[in-house]
């Protein structure tokens, strides 16, 4: 399976994917320090450094994309806007941070391109947060604009949380399936089925069942 990775750093997130059948072909990355790192480490991924909101970058990005059978996209925009650890303390501060809407960029390249498989990987409190749509009028969280935008897409979320803790969280009623457990090492199998270790369960959450993969 082909991958691009957005927002990629230094790609610590990339260590293992190779090991299961991934290769990243593409990568972007604004700091060009981190650039210049993911490139030592993967020297056979294209690196495109620059900002992903300016439009040479993202015309770039496409053409890449264009030229390569990419199955999967990998976006884990910037958490610092959304961490509590920051200055941002509340919604109206976390709307004003423009590292918070980077991610409606990763939305452009999913409408543009059919990838089979997407991955956004952020912090908790980016589900918290209530963007404005000013077409509808109304306020709405990032998981209600995934559901909204694309209706026929299933969504996944992975947590440490066992499903009995998180099970009567409001996010849960917009997620289909629900990967539970915290990832242990000492239980790591590359060969298991859309999670990391064996203690995971993949639950479809409609249905509470846990599926044995």
């Amino acid at each position: 399976m082909n991958a691009i990775t957005l927002f990629s750093g230094a790609g610590i997130d990339e260590v293992y994917l190779s090991k299961i059948g991934i290769d990243v072909l593409i990568a972007n990355e604004l700091v060009e320090k981190r650039a210049r790192i993911h490139k030592w480490l993967y020297p056979n991924c294209q690196m495109i450094n620059g900002d992903i909101c300016d439009t040479n970058i993202k015309n770039e990005i496409k053409k890449a994309i264009k030229l390569k059978n990419i199955d999967l996209l990998i976006a884990t925009p910037p958490c610092q806007g959304m961490s509590i650890a920051g200055k941002n303390r509340n919604n109206n501060d976390m709307l004003n941070d423009e590292r918070n809407h980077l991610i409606f960029n990763v939305f452009e390249f999913i409408d543009e391109f059919k990838f089979k498989y997407i991955l956004i990987e952020n912090v908790p409190r980016f589900l918290k947060v209530k963007y404005w749509n000013q077409l509808k009028k109304k306020y709405y969280n990032i998981i209600d604009y995934l559901k909204e935008k694309y209706p026929n897409k299933t969504i996944w979320m992975y947590t440490g949380y066992l499903y009995d803790e998180v099970k009567d969280l409001e996010i849960l009623k917009y997620v289909d399936v629900l990967v539970d457990g915290p990832f242990k090492r000492d239980l790591a199998d590359v060969n298991y089925h859309w999670a990391g270790s064996t203690n995971q369960r993949v639950i479809n959450v409609h249905h509470a069942a846990i599926q044995n993969v």
